[in-house]
């Protein structure tokens, strides 16, 4: 698929079902998607559906290793000395609502509804632009500490 064809794709089905198509092709790359997939979905939807629960499950990944580290893995069990209750409180809440989600989404793969698939798109993407000052709250916090341990071991 060329990307003029994706992009139209993307405006067509922001205006059919009022999706922040410009928005969503910002935070996930959704031209270069159908671009790489080389012919326009069949259900491009359910291919936005997708791409969005593959990239909350990114951050739940990140976040949960920094709850429950690896014990096995110095750099998670070091950031997550890092964090105090208070802080892993706000992560686990982040989490609570990406593991919401990504669930919702494998619910989805069972009970295809496109109408639903918008809703999904929509709510989700909505609530995780307002989850992303706190992701990037944590995430400082991360860089901080590998800065300090860096400038100490590194005189």
């Amino acid at each position: 698929m060329k990307k003029e064809t994706a992009k139209k794709l993307l405006e067509d089905i922001g205006k059919k079902y009022s999706l922040p198509v410009r928005e969503l092709d910002k935070e996930v790359e959704l031209v270069d998607l159908f671009v790489k997939k080389r012919e326009s979905p069949e259900f491009p939807l359910r291919t936005i559906r997708r791409r969005l629960a593959d990239f909350y499950s990114l951050w739940l990944n990140y976040l949960h290793s920094i709850i429950f580290p690896n014990p096995q893995s110095i750099i998670l069990t070091k950031e997550s000395e890092a964090f105090d209750e208070k802080d892993k409180e706000e992560i686990y809440r982040i989490i609570a609502i990406l593991a919401k989600f990504t669930r919702e989404s494998v619910l989805l793969e069972v009970k295809k509804d496109e109408s639903r698939e918008a809703d999904f798109i929509n709510e989700s993407f909505g609530k995780f632009k307002s989850l992303k000052k706190s992701i990037e709250q944590i995430i400082k916090k991360s860089i901080e500490l590998w800065k300090k341990e860096s400038e100490k071991n590194n005189g």
